[in-house]
């Protein structure tokens, strides 16, 4: 025990380097230090020299530097997916919009609009995802519609938003959906799941619910006394997404207007549909 600490003592035991001028003995430089420090710096900078030389020329060295490779592939990869993606909200914000100004009067049915001819109805269904029975049970109608003849029964899993009596019917191009009067205070429920696009207020028709359902199919509830839903919430079928009201100049009484879009077209729901109690 006494050698070791003897050995531990010298270790420690300050030393002066210097560096002298040999004709004349004069010292140049000098510090103090001890064994242990100089063997500690020159352990340290031996194994930096020794894991720089590995890390350079060994074959280590390449490996690490192929899997910064692949890192760097899979980066652009995600790059281009988050360009698509955003390409893809981009689309669907365009095609909102358009569908917003149309189905609020403020473009015509008819105007060529390039939000919209820009990009399919397949594409904008997809960018709304949802699995829930009678969407799946539309798509599916909607396809053996298209492999028979005769009138289409595509829209006949929709609901009756709400029940009562039709004061105007649909008229093409001029009334594009139908009025319903039914009680005050009555729950408008969703025509069929779907996400809400838009909800607000407009001078003309009051409160405004709008309702993307896939396939090219959007429903609108207009002179609503309240909604319930904002958009990018997800609705199922028979969902209240508001209250039968009285808003909006083109109203004069307490209804329902309730339309149906197809392919960024109004089609007549008394066609498939009945709003009797």
């Amino acid at each position: 025990m006494g050698k070791i600490r003897a050995i531990w003592n010298r270790w420690r035991k300050p030393l002066k380097y210097s560096a002298s001028d040999p004709e004349n003995f004069a010292e140049k430089w000098s510090f103090t230090s001890n064994r242990l420090r100089i063997f500690s710096l020159l352990f340290v900078s031996f194994s930096l020299i020794i894991y720089g030389f590995l890390y350079f020329f060994s074959p280590w060295f390449v490996a690490v530097q192929g899997s910064k490779g692949i890192k760097r592939e899979q980066l652009e990869v995600q790059a281009k997916q988050i360009e698509d993606l955003q390409n893809e909200l981009l689309a669907q914000e365009r095609y909102i919009n358009s569908m917003r100004l149309i189905i609020l009067g403020e473009v015509p049915v008819t105007s060529s609009m390039d939000s919209l001819n820009e990009y399919s109805t397949e594409m904008i269904d997809s960018l709304f995802d949802y699995t829930d029975s009678a969407s799946v049970a539309l798509e599916n109608r909607m396809k053996q519609d298209m492999r028979t003849k005769g009138k289409s029964s595509r829209t006949s899993l929709f609901i009756a938003p709400v029940k009562g009596v039709v004061s105007q019917s649909y008229k093409k191009g001029e009334h594009p959906g139908v009025d319903i009067v039914t009680e005050p205070e009555t729950n408008v429920l969703a025509a069929l799941s779907g996400t809400v696009i838009y909800t607000g207020y407009t001078r003309k028709d009051g409160f405004i619910t709008i309702i993307h359902h896939g396939g090219g199919y959007v429903s609108v509830y207009k002179h609503c006394k309240a909604v319930f839903k904002k958009s990018g919430d997800r609705v199922q079928i028979g969902d209240p997404i508001g209250i039968v009201g009285n808003t909006g100049e083109n109203s004069t009484g307490p209804h329902l207007h309730f339309e149906v879009w197809l392919d960024q077209q109004p089609i007549d729901p008394t066609a498939y549909l009945s709003f009797k109690k």
